[in-house]
């Protein structure tokens, strides 16, 4: 299954965190992963407005993909939510 997160599509099963940006954000250890996934181009913004959540993805056998997304941590939950 897949799930829209705002201009990228992602499986469902790859989805390893769902975070609100304004609290995941204020984290030493998770500003210095967001810098990491920025360096190895990794880090992928969905919207020039404010972003409502960080979606992050781990494919098998490759770095995490974090993304910046417009769609609310709610509705993405709730999107999950709908099909487990």
């Amino acid at each position: 299954m897949y799930l829209n997160i705002g201009g990228e599509i992602v499986k469902k099963r790859e989805i390893i965190g769902l975070f609100d940006p304004d609290s995941a954000t204020v984290s030493a250890k998770t500003r210095e992963t967001l810098k990491k996934a920025e360096d190895r181009g990794r880090l992928r913004l969905l919207t020039d407005d404010i972003p409502r959540s960080l979606v992050i993805e781990q494919r098998e056998g490759e770095d995490q993909t974090l993304y910046f997304s417009p769609v609310s941590l709610q509705t993405l939950a709730g999107r999950l939510k709908d099909t487990f």
